[in-house]
């Protein structure tokens, strides 16, 4: 089992966000998943906070563990101004190919094999003579709630395993988190849509889904596009061909008409005006 070298992002992010909303409400996160053509993409998750929430960030750097994070290769960014007067926080990670994306969304929360974390995808690639597929499968299994996100190195940090105790979460959050503590999955895959649940946007084709804690949500999705790179190399091919053909045919017709302009010239007659041949005339002795 691979060992993690750094706390899950989503529970530092969610230090941040239960102790916010000790003093406002409307945070949400966010976790989002682009890929492109070429199988590579970035990984990213999100806090959005209240308006007004802004300043008690001061507070809580020494629970965010960013400086791990950016080791990690993980890009933070924020906090800056977010749409409707809210502040946003958020880390990115790329991915070069598509077999790097489950470690990373294993990375977001949970513990132990990745196979069991809350954020569980994985993207494949068909590639064919005319077009390429794109299929997803995963879930983000909440059905852990809060507990998704304890890690035992944020508990070494500040002494809980989610950074706030528990009777401040319990008062705050009461008997349904799920309701203060809202969650969205986004993912985007190159191409057209051959799945329902998706929606086109440019070339790309989008999955929104909106999980709550204490619940399991499926992971599905397909797209193919246009095999771009074969269609050049068959168009030039073509070309090269007909280039080929016409050249070919080119210099078969001036070889024929070369051919009967010579077959005219030796079977014509003398032309008006042209001397008679002289004819040898023997004579008899």
């Amino acid at each position: 089992m691979r060992q993690r070298s750094v706390p899950p992002f989503a529970a530092a992010l969610l230090v941040l966000l239960l102790a916010l909303t000790l003093t406002a409400c409307g945070a949400r996160v966010d976790v989002g998943v682009d890929v492109t053509k070429t199988g590579s993409g970035s990984v990213r998750v999100a806090v959005q906070l209240a308006p007004g929430t802004a300043g008690a960030l001061e507070d809580l750097q020494t629970g965010v563990p960013v400086a791990d994070l950016r080791r990690a290769g993980w890009a933070v960014d924020g906090p800056h101004a977010g749409a409707s007067g809210t502040t946003v926080v958020s880390a990115t990670h790329g991915f070069s190919t598509l077999a790097q994306l489950p470690t990373l969304m294993a990375d977001i929360a949970g513990s132990g094999a990745e196979g069991g974390r809350p954020f569980r995808l994985t993207v494949t690639e068909q590639k064919g003579a005319l077009r390429d597929t794109f299929q997803a499968t995963g879930a983000v299994d909440l059905r852990c709630a809060l507990s998704c996100f304890a890690d035992p190195a944020l508990a070494a940090r500040v002494g809980y395993a989610l950074g706030v105790p528990p009777a401040q979460i319990n008062k705050l959050l009461g008997k349904n988190p799920a309701q203060v503590v809202p969650f969205s999955f986004r993912l985007s895959l190159p191409g057209r849509r051959t799945s329902s649940d998706l929606r086109e946007l440019g070339e790309s084709s989008v999955l929104a889904l909106a999980p709550s804690l204490g619940e399991a949500t499926a992971v599905v999705a397909s797209t193919e596009s246009v095999n771009v790179v074969f269609l050049q190399r068959l168009v030039a091919a073509v070309s090269a061909g007909a280039l080929v053909v016409l050249f070919t045919a080119a210099w078969l017709l001036l070889r024929r008409r070369r051919a009967r302009r010579r077959s005219r010239r030796a079977g014509a007659g003398p032309g008006p005006g042209a001397r008679p041949a002289s004819v040898p005339v023997t004579r008899a002795r």
